[in-house]
């Protein structure tokens, strides 16, 4: 399978978000720089790559608060689960717990650095 992409519109509005909060043209080109690994090919199972879509439609359901993520809107998933009439397993959503476990340390720990 293949990493997930950024396309120029997508780094263009995050360097516009980044310039939001303060951050300087060379932080930004740095962190931009940083990032380029995004396009790297990694292997997922098969029977994990429904999880791994469901992680990525999801995505936006991470909360935060004065920029640290607090977790994620565990209603708000099952909502959209519910209203999509998403079928999966409890393993699928077990491992789509541990994904955003995963991730909110990810994420945090991004901020620490």
């Amino acid at each position: 399978m293949h990493g997930p992409a950024e396309d120029s519109e997508e780094r263009q509005q995050l360097a516009d978000e980044m310039k939001v909060f303060g951050a300087s043209d060379e932080d930004v080109a740095e962190f931009l720089r940083s990032r380029k690994d995004l396009d790297a090919d990694f292997y997922v199972y098969e029977e994990n790559w429904p999880t791994v879509l469901w992680f990525l439609e999801v995505s936006d359901q991470f909360t935060f608060t004065q920029g640290i993520c607090t977790g994620v809107n565990l209603p708000g998933i099952k909502a959209d689960a519910d209203m999509a009439e998403r079928d999966y397993t409890s393993a699928q959503y077990k491992s789509l717990r541990t994904m955003m476990r995963t991730a909110v340390k990810e994420l945090n720990a991004r901020m620490e650095t």
